[in-house]
């Protein structure tokens, strides 16, 4: 199959402000950034109330309704990108380093060195047999996939540039990336992965994607400010929103669970946004309580809170329900 290749111009979305989510907590919990660009430090997993974050050279358990924290990789670095899923937690850094734990029992999977330059993320999720797999990607224009716990290598992806950020789609087939390039890329996964689609509707290099949660729709943020999202059928996609920061690059975007859908993506510092995952009709823009660098965003697998990460704190914002529960389509149950 030739790639499908797609270089249209659209008109940015409008949208109706709403308040989507209000903030309930400033958590006096320090995040550390070590790269200006990578900023996808933060994150969640199943426990209830605990946000994983980076501090230095360590991956911290932070307890929200204690203020304790937990430490549960001790790195030897600063960690260049982070993310917690399905009961373990990775982290890589700008040597290739790559470190790997069980959460439930904190015995420490990998750690080694992956090849000869940085990673830029590692995200976590599932292929159609069932098996957990983690998601690498690095300055030497590959994506690397290894199953967990066993840490095999099962495929390397090769890209035209250097790659920033890769998601795999919920149900294990297909996987979305971006790098430094204003291109969006599309594979299939299976015995072989194959590139199956080009998208482009931004003008400088994307730095993070993401899936929704019935895999019907991707989106990527980009250096330039523009995130966008497609929707996919059988292989192929279509443009259906864009929007545009005032002047700030994105840097993380996520999408949360169902039934909530609803969209983050993040600024460089102050701002984040949150949009209807559904109709992208309804948005609300979001000012930090206090000037400062943004370490990273997620929400919490519940779907009622977001956390997201300064330099000096970890804020919280709870997710009003009421106001997702009239919306004109998909309401909650």
């Amino acid at each position: 199959m030739r790639p499908n290749q797609s270089r249209t111009r659209s008109t940015f979305a409008t949208s109706t402000m709403a308040q989507l989510v209000e903030l309930e907590k400033v958590h006096v919990r320090p995040t550390t950034i070590m790269h200006w660009q990578l900023r996808d430090l933060v994150s969640c997993g199943t426990r209830p109330g605990t946000v994983y974050c980076t501090y230095e050279d360590q991956t911290l358990a932070y307890d929200t309704a204690r203020g304790t924290s937990e430490r549960v990789q001790q790195l030897g670095y600063e960690p260049t990108c982070m993310n917690v899923g399905h009961g373990y937690v990775a982290s890589g850094g700008a040597n290739s380093q790559l470190d790997v734990s069980d959460l439930r029992d904190g015995q420490r999977l990998f750690h080694a060195d992956i090849c000869d330059n940085e990673n830029n993320s590692v995200t976590f999720g599932k292929s159609p047999n069932g098996e957990v797999v983690l998601l690498v990607t690095n300055n030497d224009e590959k994506v690397r996939i290894y199953s967990v716990p066993r840490m095999k290598r099962l495929h390397t992806i090769v890209c035209p540039v250097p790659i920033n950020y890769a998601a795999l789609s919920p149900d294990g087939t297909h996987l979305v990336c971006v790098g430094d390039s204003p291109d969006t890329y599309l594979f299939r996964v299976g015995d072989t992965c194959t590139r199956v689609g080009t998208f482009r509707e931004c003008e400088d290099a994307g730095m993070s994607c993401c899936w929704n949660p019935h895999g019907s729709k991707f989106a990527a943020a980009s250096q330039d400010g523009t995130l966008c999202v497609w929707e996919f059928n059988e292989g192929t996609a279509h443009l259906v929103a864009k929007f545009k920061t005032e002047k700030e690059a994105c840097r993380a975007v996520k999408w949360s669970s169902a039934p909530i859908d609803l969209l983050l993506y993040t600024e460089h510092r102050d701002r984040f946004h949150v949009v209807d995952g559904r109709t992208f009709d309804i948005s609300q823009t979001i000012t930090l309580p206090h000037n400062s660098h943004i370490s990273g965003a997620c929400f919490d697998k519940e779907g009622t809170r977001i956390y997201v990460g300064m330099e000096d704190g970890i804020v919280e914002y709870r997710i009003n329900s009421a106001i997702i529960r009239g919306f004109p389509s998909g309401s909650i149950i």
